[in-house]
């Protein structure tokens, strides 16, 4: 089941599974699990034309099993490393299982100690005790040296809050990092549409402004 919805996902996206740099795994840590969840992964991902090995980890050997949480935090920690351009190190890889023979034979690599990003696709696998199988297909970012048209003309960006700190928090990140157009944007959806009933809080600041001490308001919206 696993292996044909992997090819399934990667065939109707057009992307050939030897360009993914690196699979996050689900990771049960059980005899029969992970034996057929990498087995799987093997198969799709190191076949001909891969170059490299496949690194792989698991946020389970760092924070143990966060239950229906453990596909946020897989997400979470693929998307802090595209940020940071470093795959975190996965903690306690000693000795690899027998059933897997990927490991062993130079086909897959864990990464056992902070790794530099090289770019390109990431694979995401979260499993449901239901039996619900779930693969993400993401890409990072391209790093362009060439700086965007407005990240240095004074420009507003808002947010919302629960409380005057936590908007004056977000705010203050926009001034330290005011030419990162794509972390604005984000902002920008992520607080667009929340309510002044739960958020009443609403922030306003205006970055590559000359004037930063007039540069930050926060009022509350009833």
């Amino acid at each position: 089941m696993q292996k044909r919805l992997l090819l399934e996902i990667y065939s109707e996206a057009g992307v050939d599974p030897s360009q993914v740099s690196y699979v996050e795994l689900h990771g049960t840590g059980t005899k029969v699990g992970d034996p057929q969840e990498v087995n799987n992964v093997v198969d799709v991902f190191c076949r001909k034309g891969r170059q490299t090995p496949l690194l792989v980890g698991s946020t389970k050997s760092n924070m143990g099993h966060p239950e229906p949480a453990s596909g946020l935090a897989a997400l979470a920690k693929v998307l802090i490393a595209i940020e940071d351009q470093a795959i975190p190190a996965n903690l306690h890889f000693c000795n690899p299982n027998p059933d897997i023979p990927g490991l062993t034979d130079g086909r897959l690599q864990v990464v056992s100690e902070r790794t530099k990003w090289t770019g390109g696709y990431v694979g995401i696998n979260s499993f449901g005790f239901g039996g619900s199988n779930v693969h993400v297909l993401l890409r990072s970012r391209r790093c362009d040296s060439t700086p965007h048209p407005a990240s240095s003309v004074p420009r507003l960006v808002t947010c919302a809050a629960r409380n005057k700190d936590g908007a004056e928090a977000v705010l203050q990140e926009m001034l330290i990092q005011p030419s990162n157009v794509e972390l604005h944007a984000i902002v920008e959806e992520s607080f667009g549409d929340l309510p002044a009933s739960s958020h009443p809080y609403r922030g306003a600041a205006v970055l590559n402004s000359s004037n930063v001490s007039g540069a930050l308001d926060v009022q509350v919206r009833s």
